[in-house]
């Protein structure tokens, strides 16, 4: 599974990791965050697509999308302030193009 990071870098447990991956017939976008009052990790579905047809990063860019501007429109979101190193399945500029069309 490969890892969406919007947050500090990946060893710092308490900031959320977006991780794509497919089932039979959809894609998942989860996020995995540190519960540190449980001392266990938390995995928590955020979106799903179909999959048939699309690719795993056309797949992300959708996914990260969807659940933000959800976020954005339901809960209030903020703009997200900080994106890890680029060692995820999307680079900064592209999670920069997201939030500029949820945050615009």
């Amino acid at each position: 599974m490969r890892k969406l990071f919007l947050g500090p870098a990946p060893r710092l447990p308490t900031f959320p990791q977006y991780c794509p991956e497919w089932d039979l017939i959809h894609w998942l976008l989860w996020s995995r965050s540190y519960d540190d009052s449980e001392c266990r990790w938390r995995d928590t579905l955020y979106a799903y697509g179909p999959k048939k047809g699309v690719i795993e990063k056309t797949a992300a860019v959708y996914l990260v999308f969807q659940d933000l501007r959800r976020g954005a429109e339901v809960s209030n979101l903020d703009r997200f302030h900080w994106i890890g190193a680029d060692h995820g399945l999307l680079s900064t500029p592209e999670l920069l193009a997201i939030a500029r069309e949820v945050w615009p």
